[in-house]
């Protein structure tokens, strides 16, 4: 099954708010999305729900097939939204590291001013990580279903 990037960013851009990013060229902007999205495809974590996943900057879109699939519409939705997850990580991670050092270096209102925006930043990106766990952790089960046709075959299995 293929993909546009244009899919992922655009679910992207709504879980973002930076306007700095979105003020880019669209040539500079691209490049940076495609960076992000090899960064959260480069994780074991992700690369272990799929079977195939190939992707393409000159097309601007990738191939994959999940190990669980479940249907075309489902697995697409899945992957736009894991990817885009993954790369609204990618984005508040050093936003949340450069705070963190900026702190240091203040006192008086502004340092309170910054540690409420560091906490503020560091509590959301703990929120997004779990988001994404329980997604990934979520597709990979197996429906109850399933678990129990598979406890029956084994059953026949050692009984044969």
């Amino acid at each position: 099954m293929n993909i546009s990037y244009e899919k992922v960013f655009d679910r992207y851009f709504g879980l973002i708010d930076d306007v700095k990013e979105l003020s880019l060229e669209e040539s500079d902007l691209h490049e940076i999305l495609a960076e992000r999205l090899h960064s959260v495809i480069s994780s074991p974590f992700i690369r272990r729900l799929f079977s195939t996943l190939k992707l393409d900057d000159e097309m601007e879109q990738f191939e994959f097939e999940l190990t669980t699939s479940v249907d075309k519409y489902s697995d697409e939705e899945f992957v736009i939204e894991l990817f885009s997850k993954g790369m609204a990580i990618k984005w508040l991670e050093p936003k949340v590291k450069s705070l963190e050092n900026t702190v240091r270096f203040f006192g008086g209102k502004e340092e309170k001013k910054l540690k409420d925006d560091y906490s503020l930043n560091k509590a959301l990106l703990k929120e997004m990580k779990i988001e994404q766990q329980k997604l990934i952790r979520v597709r990979g089960i197996p429906v109850r279903r399933e678990i129990r046709v598979l406890i029956h075959d084994r059953a026949q299995c050692k009984t044969q």
